[in-house]
């Protein structure tokens, strides 16, 4: 599932794809981690329930870009999708693509809630500092660079728009029914989710603790044991390469290398040698990094990637039932979590 929702009007679509090229290039997130929503083009098919299937897109989300024009304000799914987003209680940013709108004319949607220009270098940045907090793993090379690039297109983009159409007296009352209509659907979908949320309260009271873990452990019970196959495969990969070159790969894991001193100290010269003429490893100048350009590592690197993938949407029952076995997170940088789901103890 995508950890970023754009939310734009379907007529800002060059906006949303130069945004998502930004986020791509500038922070090298994942394509698949981002989900680009528009007034017409979420590929809803006719007769779906649109609360719901926002809801479901929403459900894994982290953060929440709103992309605010004038196009946006005068869509009734764009203010939906907003209703969506704060009824789940997301991190909801705006961005202006329009400078000339008015603060009063968005007022009513953020009231609480500054927003980010979209030619600002600064306001870009504070967007940048929020990404880095929701995921400490993004890569951010040459951003300056790419905050330029970025603003120089969205700037020529804004000279070829044209000023927006102003719509007739009937057709702002035809628009504003539908939004009265739809805030009445996520009032209704408020209240549900009020409901289910009494429901399993009294649920957790009712059933013995000890009970309603042997429960949650049944319901994921294939999550569970693909888990436990997943861990077992990536065992058996390790166990292909020496003890050494395993502690190396569990380092590139932890994006870390090891020095000589830690080496010589630790009196690894021999393994350190005997990995580097198998070309295992490759010598950085002041230690030792795992060569990941080597094809003799290539499908152990491919696991570690696949594994770390697969842990990163996992149900939280399954991390929690890691957590009660093995008194654990589910952490690939963890030397606790290689020796119990990887048979790997490393007491250098």
């Amino acid at each position: 599932m995508a950890k970023y929702f754009i939310s734009h009007s379907e007529k800002d679509k060059e906006y949303a794809d130069k945004f998502v090229d930004f986020l791509r290039l500038g922070f090298e997130i994942n394509r698949k981690d981002i989900f680009c929503s528009s007034y017409s083009g979420c590929n809803i098919t006719k007769g779906e329930d649109f609360v719901k299937y926002i809801k479901e897109k929403l459900d894994n989300t982290n953060i929440v870009f709103a992309l605010i024009s004038y196009n946006f304000i005068e869509s009734a799914f764009c203010i939906a999708e907003l209703g969506a987003s704060w009824n789940a209680e997301k991190n909801v940013l705006p961005i202006l693509l329009d400078e000339n709108i008015k603060y009063s004319q968005i007022t009513a949607l953020f009231e609480h809630i500054s927003t980010s220009k979209v030619t600002d270098k600064n306001d870009l940045m504070d967007i940048a500092e929020v990404l880095k907090k929701d995921n400490s793993d993004i890569n951010i090379p040459n951003l300056n660079s790419k905050l330029d690039k970025f603003i120089t297109d969205i700037i020529m983009l804004q000279g070829e728009t044209k000023e927006p159409s102003v719509i007739d007296y009937a057709e702002y009352k035809k628009k504003e029914e539908e939004n009265k209509k739809l805030k009445e659907i996520i009032n209704s979908l408020k209240s549900t989710i009020k409901e289910k949320d009494t429901e399993i309260a009294e649920i957790k009271t009712l059933k013995d603790k000890q009970e309603l873990k042997k429960y949650e452990i049944e319901k994921n019970k294939d999550f569970i044991e693909e888990f436990k196959q997943k861990c077992q495969n990536f065992t058996h990969l390790l166990s292909n390469y020496p003890k050494f070159v395993q502690y190396m790969i569990y380092k590139y894991a932890c994006g870390e290398s090891i020095t000589y001193r830690e080496v010589h100290d630790k009196c690894l010269d021999n393994e350190a040698n005997d990995a580097l003429e198998k070309k295992l490893i490759e010598d950085t100048g002041s230690g030792y990094f795992l060569n990941h350009t080597s094809i003799k590592t290539k499908a152990i690197l491919d696991e570690l990637e696949n594994f770390k993938a697969y842990t990163a949407n996992l149900p939280s029952d399954v991390e929690n039932y890691v957590n009660d076995n093995f008194g654990l997170e589910i952490d690939i940088t963890d030397k606790d979590f290689w020796n119990e789901c990887f048979n790997r103890y490393f007491g250098y």
